[in-house]
């Protein structure tokens, strides 16, 4: 997965294990704040706040929410490949 983040236009690699760590809490409580909120309703200052990472933290590893959202979107996709790859391998 974090291969595919890299080529995620908009995200800052993270090098450190604390900061794949926060990175990867801001993408699951991004995804929770979009899947309730919405995207115009989901604020990085919210979401910053609920994973304990600063705003600027944030901006660290990603360059805008679109960023974060389309992170998502890998993200989901490559959860249906491996879905559909699982299904199909079953006799």
């Amino acid at each position: 997965m974090e291969h595919e983040l890299k080529e995620v236009d908009g995200v800052i690699p993270a090098n450190q294990a604390r900061s794949r760590e926060a990175q990867a809490r801001l993408i699951k409580v991004g995804e929770q704040f979009f899947a309730k909120k919405g995207y115009d309703e989901a604020h990085v200052s919210d979401i910053t706040a609920a994973t304990g990472c600063s705003i600027g933290s944030f901006y660290c590893r990603f360059r805008d929410k679109e960023a974060l959202f389309r992170t998502l979107h890998v993200q989901f996709a490559a959860r249906t490949r491996e879905n559909i790859d699982r299904f199909f391998a079953m006799p």
